[in-house]
C-alpha cells in the first residue's frame, strides 16, 4: 500500500450513513449520523440537539461509530 502512493484512510471503516459518537471536543457525547467526507481527516457529522438537526465539520479522529 506504502509503495502504491494510494491514499489510504487510517481510521476505523465509517461509511455515510453509520451512527457516530463524538468522543472529543466540544460536542462530546452526542451522537449522530454521517452525512459526508469533506477529506480523510474531515468528516460533516449531522447531530439532533435541542430537537434540531445541526450539521458540523468534525476531525475524524474525534468520533467513533457507535
Amino acid at each position: 500500500m506504502v509503495e502504491s502512493h494510494l491514499r489510504v484512510d487510517p481510521f476505523p471503516y465509517m461509511k455515510l450513513g453509520s451512527r457516530v459518537r463524538v468522543k472529543s471536543g466540544p460536542l462530546t457525547g452526542l451522537e449522530g449520523v454521517l452525512v459526508k467526507k469533506r477529506s480523510a481527516l474531515r468528516l460533516v457529522v449531522s447531530v439532533d440537539l435541542l430537537n434540531r438537526s445541526i450539521s458540523a465539520e468534525i476531525c475524524a479522529t474525534d468520533v467513533e461509530c457507535v
